[in-house]
């Protein structure tokens, strides 16, 4: 059986919040996929960053440490057409 690796989604309430966000973590060597926001989590700014959850807490201390206004934080549950999102 194959592990699946746990990933998440940072919400952003602007589109230039998720731009700003996306050059901070590429600066700071940080792999983030950026991809349209799950219809499901809302509209907020319609993207959002994806991460692997080694990358996590690297991320939100960069933001946190640029003082980057972001959104809420999702874990991404289940599989692709299956897919759940848990605020954390």
């Amino acid at each position: 059986m194959r592990q699946v690796d746990t990933e998440y989604l940072i919400t952003f309430p602007r589109t230039h919040s998720m731009i700003q966000g996306e050059i901070l973590l590429k600066e700071a060597g940080i792999l983030a996929g950026t991809m349209p926001l799950p219809s499901v989590l809302g509209d907020s700014c319609g993207f959002c960053l994806r991460l692997k959850e080694e990358e996590l807490e690297k991320a939100l201390s960069v933001f946190k440490k640029e003082d980057l206004e972001i959104g809420d934080v999702y874990r991404i549950d289940g599989e692709k057409g299956s897919r759940a999102y848990s605020k954390i």
